[in-house]
């Protein structure tokens, strides 16, 4: 069984632990804790305990915003439906690739795929039936990739 950070600290000797809820910062769910650790007993001051509930509150929203900026740069360069990157993600992967063939490594591969007709099925069959042709052919084209070419930055779309 795995200790905890709390049992480690006061088997080296710490005796009390301050602890706070780190919560979301529109007060959702909890995201974590901030704990101190102290090797003297005592509970903290008025002033600890509000600068410990301050901290705290800062921290979940430094989390939140990080999360909140990795999910808006995903979604700026990923398709909602597929999954993949887009068209941007593509021009920059293509970018990389290229500055990296002119250091000494020659040899890129880009592979593109159009489907005929595509309008045609969307506007009689419905976008229903287009948006799962499009999801099912990205599954298996990231299935007949292997890992290291069907990395996020190797595989693209554009809709």
């Amino acid at each position: 069984m795995q200790e905890s950070s709390a049992e480690v600290f006061l088997a080296a000797g710490h005796e009390t632990v301050w602890a706070c809820r780190m919560r979301h910062p529109e007060g959702r769910r909890h995201i974590g804790g901030v704990a101190v650790f102290l090797p003297e007993h005592r509970e903290p001051t008025d002033k600890e305990h509000a600068l410990l509930v301050l901290a705290t509150s800062i921290a979940g929203i430094a989390i939140e915003r990080d999360r909140a900026e990795t999910r808006l740069t995903h979604q700026a360069t990923h398709d909602a439906l597929t999954g993949l990157p887009n068209r941007d993600a593509l021009l920059e992967r293509l970018g990389e690739v290229g500055r990296c063939a002119r250091r000494n490594r020659p040899g890129a591969v880009l592979l593109f795929l159009d489907i005929d007709r595509f309008k045609v099925l969307n506007d009689s069959v419905g976008h229903g039936a287009g948006d799962r042709l499009l999801v099912e052919m990205a599954a298996r084209l990231q299935a007949a990739l292997r890992p290291a070419i069907s990395s996020p930055a190797s595989v693209a779309t554009s809709s």
